[in-house]
């Protein structure tokens, strides 16, 4: 008595953990009367409970003085079925209900179990009666047993280095289970999760990502590790046909963008190179080149073309005034070396001719030197 309230509960012990309690032949009035006991545990605790109606059957009647005893037998009465009674676990508050044993009529034992106490703290039990209001005693046993809580330790992170490609498009994304080198919770199973997991072609080379594991409950671990990003992906090397001109000097020299056609890389493109490059007099035709084109990541791809050189150059014609001796016949015959004072070309000079070559009688005549080059290109003076 004296126990209705968290106040005045009474105290079922401290003992240290494993430990159990026992409270026997307690009785509940009716129910307006509760009884509270209380118990304080020093760390996270799991607690199981029975509370056990008590009592017998037995024969009550009136003491009239006559009879055996002096007692005439009455009616049977079951001490054990009074009332029907329950059991609350409340945390540390008083007012929380932890857990609750009321499944089973009077007469039965009402029981619980793994009833997780989270904290270090005083807890409470509190037993009264429910149902229709018996306004009788219930007598009955309350038993409570104590065991420490499991810990349920971090899982544990364990990273591997990763190498990832680029694909075609210049992308990439990893799973988690690519940079997870075994890791593990000593209670169960585990999911992880990576960041970043995505790369694109700004993330070649070495990259540090995170690797966090998350047990079954809650608790997580990290570890960071390097994912290298490759590009193992050659350029698309697209050529074109030119044609290029002899300068003056019969030279022409070319860049591998002028055969480029439009090559394509997944990332970017880091040169373009063609070869030969540089054409004379000698090249003058189609020539086969090579364009290399070279991405980023040191990936090669070529093609190859036609460049058609042409010397377009006419030569430079230089005459000279000439004077010719007629012969005993009146007549006289020149040459074009004897008009010509040096022509020249960037090539070459195929020929030169003069117009007219005869003539009879004296006097001054306009001649024309025709000037041809090896390639077909004419001048005059």
């Amino acid at each position: 008595s004296g126990n209705d309230s968290t106040g005045t509960a009474s105290l079922l012990g401290s003992n240290a953990l494993p430990t159990s309690y026992s409270k026997m032949q307690r009785s509940i009035d009716d129910n307006t009367d509760d009884d509270f006991f209380s118990f304080i545990v020093s760390q996270p605790a799991t607690l199981s409970g029975t509370l056990t109606p008590t009592g017998t059957t037995y024969l009550e009647g009136t003491q009239t003085g006559t009879g055996p005893g002096g007692c005439v037998p009455g009616t049977s009465f079951n001490a054990l079925t009074v009332a029907d009674i329950m059991f609350e676990i409340l945390a540390t508050d008083g007012i929380t209900v932890l857990a609750t044993g009321n499944a089973n009529g009077a007469g039965v034992a009402e029981n619980v179990s793994g009833v997780s106490l989270p904290t270090a703290g005083i807890y409470y039990v509190k037993v009264s009666q429910q149902g229709a209001s018996v306004n009788n005693v219930q007598m009955y046993n309350l038993d409570v047993s104590l065991a420490a809580a499991a810990v349920d330790t971090p899982p544990n992170a364990v990273c591997i280095n990763f190498t990832t490609q680029l694909d075609a498009t210049g992308n990439s994304t990893i799973l988690a289970s690519n940079v997870d080198g075994g890791s593990n919770d000593a209670e169960g199973p585990v999911t992880l999760s990576v960041s970043p997991n995505t790369f694109t072609c700004a993330d070649l080379g070495d990259n540090t990502v995170t690797l966090t594991v998350t047990d079954t409950a809650g608790q997580t671990d990290t570890c960071s590790t390097t994912v290298t990003v490759e590009d193992s992906i050659p350029p698309v090397a697209i050529c074109q046909n030119i044609t290029a001109q002899l300068d003056a000097s019969g030279n022409v020299t070319i860049t591998g963008a002028a055969v480029d056609n439009g090559s394509t890389d997944n990332c970017l493109i880091a040169s373009l190179s063609v070869s030969p490059s540089t054409f004379t007099c000698s090249n003058v035709g189609a020539n086969t080149v090579t364009l290399t084109v070279t991405d980023v990541d040191g990936n090669i791809d070529t093609c190859t073309s036609t460049v058609t050189v042409e010397d377009n150059t006419l030569p430079n014609a230089i005459c000279q005034d000439f004077t010719a001796q007629l012969d005993a016949s009146g007549n006289a015959s020149i040459t074009s070396a004897d008009i010509d004072n040096g022509s020249n070309d960037n090539c070459g000079i195929g020929s030169l001719t003069v117009s007219p070559s005869t003539f009879s009688g004296t006097g001054t005549n306009t001649v024309t030197l025709t000037v041809t080059d090896v390639n077909g290109n004419v001048n005059t003076c």
